[in-house]
């Protein structure tokens, strides 16, 4: 067998595995070429048999498909997902009790962490994105911030933050809960899961 049918066969694989990461049985090689700016490159996505396309990489920093796709699957494989999903819902947990407890101090609602989950659709632009899953008040929401997203990803979910403030976009009086030492609205449209905001990985 030839090296370049291996690295094709390989691939494949790994576009699998991706796909199964999201909730999909297969994935294709997908592209577009971008305009503007970015003139020139190609934006590589995962095409999954669901309908979903996932973003990878573009063909600026001179990475290849193969290699963009063999990258994502360290972090997007189903086990490496459950675990992550794991690890990040007991750190949560844990650090619920003392961002509530500071949350009664300013009069603000405690909330309870119900999960942690991985968006699978590219609807909202979040497409690959942990975000948690809260109950606040009577309000189920799903949060997200750029923060967490990160900190969920890297495994590395410290302990609540010493200092206060209102999440940017929010006025003083807007948040009704403290998350990671964040004041946070459960009413408003922002760091939720929806369309109203949205964290696009794509470049071009």
């Amino acid at each position: 067998m030839s090296i370049s049918k291996r690295q094709k066969e390989r691939t494949q694989e790994n576009m699998n595995t991706i796909a199964a990461a999201f909730g999909a049985s297969s994935g294709t090689k997908g592209y577009k070429r971008c305009r503007g700016k970015y003139a020139g490159t190609v934006d590589y996505y995962i095409e999954f048999d669901n309908g979903e396309r996932y973003y990878v990489g573009n063909s600026g920093p001179g990475v290849s498909f193969d290699e963009f796709v063999a990258r994502e699957r360290e972090q997007y494989n189903p086990e490496t997902v459950r675990e992550t999903k794991e690890i990040a819902l007991k750190a949560l947990r844990d650090r619920a009790e003392s961002d509530n407890a500071f949350a009664q101090q300013l009069g603000l609602l405690p909330y309870e962490v119900i999960s942690v989950e991985l968006n699978s659709t590219e609807k909202n632009g979040h497409m690959g994105w942990y975000y948690v899953v809260l109950k606040v008040g009577d309000n189920i929401i799903n949060h997200v911030d750029t923060g967490t997203f990160y900190d969920i990803l890297n495994r590395k979910l410290s302990d609540s933050a010493e200092t206060y403030y209102a999440a940017g976009g929010l006025k003083d009086d807007e948040p009704d809960y403290v998350f990671h030492g964040v004041g946070f609205s459960s009413k408003s449209p922002l760091y939720k899961m929806s369309n109203d905001t949205v964290f696009y990985k794509m470049v071009g």
